[in-house]
């Protein structure tokens, strides 16, 4: 999303991407999830859509803190049980506790 074309792009299709979500379950429940690194442009594309398609917004924003983020360094163990060390050009992303987070924020959204 760091670019205008791509938020040009994300603005126009996204919501068309819910209202076919809307349209094929109208009486479905839509909980709009984002974004770790904010962007008002891209926000205001996830308020109005959310508005106008009766969603629910959760911005996770304020959650990108450096004890959210993931450490340079820090072994991930994939599902196959090959590992690999972050690097420091994605320590910026979700760590553990940023996951955390994040699922607590949604969690705490659809009242669980």
């Amino acid at each position: 999303m760091n670019t205008a074309d791509r938020q040009q792009r994300f603005a126009t299709f996204f919501p068309q991407l819910v209202a076919d979500i809307r349209s094929k379950s109208p009486n479905a429940r839509v909980i709009i999830v984002g974004i770790w690194f904010y962007n008002q442009t891209v926000m205001n594309t996830l308020q109005s859509t959310a508005v106008k398609y009766g969603c629910q917004l959760v911005d996770i924003s304020t959650l990108n803190t450096s004890s959210n983020q993931a450490t340079a360094g820090t072994t991930v163990t994939y599902a196959d049980g090959t590992t690999y060390a972050i690097q420091a050009t994605w320590a910026f992303h979700p760590g553990d506790t940023g996951h955390q987070a994040i699922a607590d924020a949604v969690i705490n959204a659809i009242d669980m």
